[in-house]
């Protein structure tokens, strides 16, 4: 009798326990004793194991899981656990192995059960992060067909093609995860990224609107958004957005920079400059705030402050071509043309492409009266570019000046090197 009561007792524990498992465990634990793989020899241990991979406990629960596979359980769901358990603690080469353990066993026995699919997920995750795409792309495959929708997948198969410079397949897949889940946030900002990449600015900008729809006060989407409305030229729209940022985030450097370059792009210099003093009330080290009020000083001919403001932006950076070229086109409107000489020529330094800055030295050597100099770099941007470069009219024009004062022509031509020198063929660049 007393036998009898102890046995019913214990049958009670084990299911109270047993029931303990089944709602700590997620429905793992009704999947493995509905399976064939459950055995009285460690389903104790399972159960143990489930109990703490349910806490996020991964190495008792691989410990305990390991004991039962010791012991022969080879079912494929915990095999799958064994090796979340092992990524989750860093170890990604005995993970992949257990995950490709599981597979083919989960079809079988779990054939509707989620880690089906993601058993080949996370495999694909440890094959990208060792830089093999090409099997990580195979194993996001087979997730796919398991799972149509699966959405996870589809942001990852995604990411493979970015890395690669491939974004019209990645935007393909980012806009499939977009389906699968219209509320995933990720997969509307790596769609507009992808477009964006591809110079689709309006389909960009419709992918992070409804990025902006499901998280409208994230500065980030606002920046993403401000940023492609000035690149189409809807500056309008633009300023609306970085006004957004602003009056969530008053002191952000980027959305005060952004307003400053919109206001200028816009004509309403006096409101730049407003903002990017305001950026430097926040960062007294801003390139672009530095270079901004230049430029502004530069606009309104407050020579000896935008000189100011250019020196401390290279001060800041000093291998910015921009604000190197544009003290050089400060020097040439104050007649310094040695001075802009040095600066012209560290722009080519920084950047050998940029043809402006080749005019512009033949220019102020033009100017000095150095006409073999000129020469020089004028054949020199025409050799480089070639005849029909952007800029090689107004290079064979300089050099047809040089020729005509050679000839003894100076006082008809000085008023065609002063329209040159007012801004026609060097404005000041942002």
């Amino acid at each position: 009798m007393r036998y009898r009561k102890l046995l019913a007792a214990t049958t009670a524990i084990i299911a109270v326990t047993f029931s303990l498992a089944r709602s700590s465990s997620g429905g793992e634990w009704e999947d493995y004793m509905s399976s064939p793989y459950h055995d009285f020899r460690w389903d104790w241990l399972v159960r143990d194991a489930h109990l703490a991979y349910a806490k996020a406990q991964y190495k008792e629960a691989l410990e305990i899981y390991q004991e039962a596979f010791n012991k022969g359980c080879k079912d494929p769901l915990m095999l799958f656990r064994m090796g979340y358990c092992h990524r989750a603690l860093r170890n990604d080469k005995e993970a992949a192995g257990y995950f490709a353990a599981s597979m083919e066993g989960l079809k079988t026995a779990y054939p509707k059960h989620k880690y089906n699919w993601f058993s080949g997920y996370y495999l694909a995750e440890i094959f990208a992060e060792r830089g093999l795409p090409d099997r990580a792309k195979q194993q996001l495959d087979e997730a796919i067909k398991l799972n149509p929708g699966f959405e996870q997948a589809y942001l990852l198969y995604g990411n493979l093609h970015y890395r690669a410079g491939e974004y019209a397949p990645a935007a393909e897949k980012y806009q499939r995860a977009s389906e699968a889940n219209p509320k995933s946030l990720q997969a509307f900002l790596n769609l507009g990224a992808a477009y964006d990449a591809m110079g689709e600015a309006d389909k960009a900008i419709s992918a992070y609107s409804s990025a902006k729809s499901l998280s409208p006060r994230d500065a980030s989407i606002l920046l993403s958004l401000a940023g492609l409305y000035s690149k189409t030229g809807k500056l309008q729209e633009a300023m609306n957005q970085y006004s957004e940022i602003l009056e969530l985030e008053p002191n952000s450097e980027k959305a005060l920079i952004g307003a400053g370059r919109t206001a200028w792009a816009m004509g309403e210099q006096e409101r730049a400059v407003e903002f990017y003093q305001k950026a430097l009330g926040v960062n007294l080290r801003s390139y672009e705030a530095l270079l901004g009020l230049g430029l502004a000083m530069l606009k309104t001919e407050e020579m000896d402050k935008a000189e100011e403001y250019l020196k401390k932006s290279l001060e800041v950076s000093p291998n910015s071509k921009e604000a190197h070229y544009n003290l050089g086109v400060l020097y040439q409107t104050k007649g310094d043309f040695d001075g802009a000489i040095k600066e012209f020529v560290r722009a080519i330094e920084i950047d050998p492409n940029d043809e402006t800055c080749y005019y512009n030295v033949g220019l102020s050597f033009l100017k000095t009266g150095l006409y073999t100099q000129a020469r020089e770099w004028l054949n020199k941007a025409i050799e480089k570019f070639g005849s029909e470069s952007k800029w090689s009219k107004a290079d064979l024009k300089l050099l047809d000046l040089i020729d005509r004062i050679e000839k003894g022509k100076e006082a008809e031509i000085e008023k065609e090197l002063e329209k040159a020198l007012q801004g026609e063929e060097q404005p000041t660049r942002p």
